[in-house]
């Protein structure tokens, strides 16, 4: 039996439940509360027979833990007692311990356990309503196993289960599908309308069907997403197995003089570093402002993020009013040494690969220039570096998430002991180009933070940018309300408070993928109507700073530093 120090002392004692040498009261508080650390000693021992019989004295004391009931239940499942566990997980669903379907997934999977596949069924059905994400990990359990080739669990799925007649009947019950996704799943759209925005654009569409190639009907279905305004709720312009969107192999930057040339195939290499006039005879910034209706984003800064991946797309720059030939699209750039050139860009037919789309600015490399290292490493999940020099320490966060050497716990007690043997005065946190993860893998890395500036009295710097996005968004959030950190650079890519929790779709017909918001995440005050939070010292990144490999919102946080104060920088409240 693997021990706990809780249920070695126990042991010791003489009043391990089960072991005793003397009668253990569960109506004694300390006594009720080591107990039930033995619970999961025995539970994590599969000592499923032990774990139920103390659970149900436990819960003759107290029924008010719902995590208790859920135990139960499990115990139960193991012990084959499906009517009970049923029971046990009613109670848990009651209190509210489970998320959104999680309960009545697992009363559903204990009826059909129990050979009851009607009833597994019904409450199966009962999941899905409720908004359930997770349909991969039901087809994935093998108790399904027998009722996963029925068409009433193909259909409460939403798995194809039917022949189109015809590719305008493919399309339609693909906007159909959408749609109930749509009410089911999005944390506000479940009890309220979709817009008339998303209305007038799904009913066009719908009698527009024959007139439109598959990947303009992609398209569409895109427009209407971008009016319900959420970064989260978008979908894909590649993946589909039905039509493909026209691509090019050109990516650009919006940069603070301007949108430029970041990378481009070999044979237009010549286009890396030229500023953007025009793309398909439509001047750029014009190009931006139209491409503003299929851009699902929730502030200006997103936009500025993501509208690049957009202007990839052959469909999304036809909509905004750029000219695209059959096999090319124009683009008209400005050189270094001032002349004006237009160079054909091929354009692909070819299924996308998403590699090519750069969701985080990469580095530049050229002769005699060395990358920068915030930009070389930001698809790291994670490092770090100290400088003895400036008695800082960097890290770079480009994901909330575990990398496969280290997970982000164990990171930030890493990042403890070095700020503590360093002798850090300064802690800079990177979260330019951090566009989310979980947000569950945050305290340690949050209490790291606050004791860096409690116990050490350090200082801390922010780094920000239009990156910056979902679970990023929530530690920046922490950070503002637990700390006194600088913020430098541009405002965040999310708002305050937000849609996010997004649940992966995939239409039957086409194949189009996206995802749809299912949670909200308040990670600041309900009467916190922010559309971002802003830099308290705002720094832009210019073109020439991107291609001369310099940081100038580091180059702040150093001047800062070396002027010995950050005085009338700290964020109060």
């Amino acid at each position: 039996m693997k021990l706990n120090v809780i249920t070695a002392v126990l042991l010791v004692t003489g009043t391990l439940y089960g072991q005793t040498k003397q009668p253990v009261n569960l109506k004694d508080p300390i006594q009720y509360y080591l107990q039930k650390q033995v619970v999961k000693d025995h539970l994590e021992t599969q000592r499923f027979a032990e774990a139920a019989a103390l659970l149900s004295d436990l819960l003759d004391v107290d029924t008010t833990d719902g995590s208790l009931w859920d135990q139960r239940a499990r115990s139960r499942m193991h012990l084959g007692e499906y009517e009970n566990a049923i029971s046990d997980y009613k109670k848990a669903i009651d209190l509210g311990y489970f998320r959104v379907g999680s309960g009545t997934a697992r009363i559903a999977r204990a009826h059909i356990l129990n050979g009851n596949e009607e009833l597994g069924l019904q409450w199966l059905r009962k999941t899905i309503e409720e908004g359930y994400r997770f349909r991969s990990a039901i087809l994935r359990d093998t108790a399904f196993a027998s009722v996963i080739d029925l068409p009433e669990f193909k259909t409460i799925l939403e798995l194809p289960y039917r022949e189109y007649t015809s590719r305008e009947d493919g399309w339609l019950a693909d906007l159909d599908q959408l749609e109930r996704e749509l009410k089911r799943l999005h944390y506000y759209y479940r009890d309220h309308a979709l817009p008339p925005s998303f209305s007038n654009i799904y009913q066009d569409l719908r009698g527009s069907i024959s007139e439109l190639n598959d990947s303009e009907i992609a398209s569409e279905i895109q427009r209407a997403l971008a009016t319900l305004q959420d970064g989260h709720t978008v979908s894909y312009p590649f993946g589909m197995t039905r039509g493909q969107s026209p691509h090019i192999p050109v990516a650009t930057y919006i940069f603070s003089d301007g949108v430029f040339v970041i990378s481009a195939p070999k044979k237009q290499k010549n286009l890396i570093g030229t500023k953007v006039l025009s793309i398909g005879g439509v001047k750029v910034d014009k190009l931006l402002t139209n491409l503003q209706q299929y851009v699902s984003a929730e502030n200006e800064s997103e936009f500025r993020w993501v509208a690049p991946m957009y202007m990839m797309f052959g469909e999304f720059l036809s909509g905004a009013g750029a000219k695209i030939e059959t096999a090319a699209v124009a683009f008209t750039v400005l050189g270094a040494d001032g002349a004006s050139s237009t160079v054909n860009v091929p354009l692909s037919n070819k299924a996308v690969n998403p590699a090519i789309i750069p969701v985080r600015l990469p580095a530049y490399s050229a002769k005699g220039i060395k990358p920068s290292p915030y930009l070389e490493r930001n698809n790291d999940n994670f490092w770090l570096v100290s400088d003895p020099g400036l008695r800082l320490t960097y890290t770079q966060l480009n994901s909330i998430g575990n990398s496969k050497k280290e997970s982000l716990k164990d990171f930030a007690l890493r990042l403890r002991q070095i700020l503590n043997s360093s002798q850090s005065e300064n802690l800079v946190i990177d979260l330019r180009y951090n566009n989310g993860g979980d947000g569950r893998l945050l305290p340690e890395l949050i209490r790291t933070a606050v004791w860096f500036e409690t116990a050490m009295e350090g200082k801390i710097f922010v780094l920000m940018g239009r990156n910056t996005f979902s679970a990023a968004q929530t530690l920046l959030n922490r950070l503002e309300n637990f700390t006194n950190a600088t913020f430098v650079g541009e405002p965040s890519g999310s708002k305050p408070n937000r849609f996010g929790n997004e649940t992966q779709f995939k239409l039957n017909y086409s194949g189009l993928l996206g995802s749809i918001s299912s949670g909200y995440n308040q990670a600041a005050s309900s009467r916190d109507l922010r559309i971002w939070i802003p830099p308290q010292v705002p720094v832009a990144l210019s073109s020439q700073d991107y291609f001369t490999a310099v940081d100038p919102v580091m180059q702040v946080v150093i001047r800062i530093i070396e002027a010995g104060s950050n005085s009338g920088l700290s964020s109060e409240k």
